[in-house]
């Protein structure tokens, strides 16, 4: 190897560390910093409160706001430990959902937020003729 060519190898291996080690992620695949968002979780953006539930129907996304954190407290099983923060593109590849229906009961409501709070609206599902 010439010892031009053994510089070159040099100064690219020197430069690229030096980035590596200085944070610089220009180097880095974006897929490496994904979130991993599974049914139930629950997430949110960097630059926005907001808090929603992902859910998976076949290989559709729908998230569903929690309007406030009392609202978020009164589920057992939510913990805001388990709140994952996300990319706007992770998110966006989420349809905001806003039809809710409780386990075994057929009434279906809309949910309309208005800030923290908001109202459920019963949506008539009969078929008519």
């Amino acid at each position: 190897m010439s010892k031009k060519l053994q510089k070159v190898v040099s100064a690219t291996a020197s430069v690229t560390t030096i980035l590596w080690l200085s944070g610089i992620a220009a180097l880095a695949p974006m897929a490496a910093f994904a979130a991993t968002i599974n049914e139930g979780d629950i997430i949110k953006t960097a630059t926005n409160p907001d808090v929603y539930v992902a859910k998976y129907v076949g290989a559709k996304k729908f998230k569903r706001l929690i309007l406030n954190p009392t609202v978020f407290n009164s589920y057992g099983h939510l913990k805001w430990s388990n709140l994952k923060t996300v990319t706007q593109a992770e998110m966006d590849a989420f349809t905001t959902s806003d039809l809710v229906r409780a386990l075994g009961d057929a009434p279906v409501y809309k949910l309309i937020p208005n800030g923290d709070v908001g109202s459920k609206q019963w949506v008539n599902m009969t078929a008519e003729a």
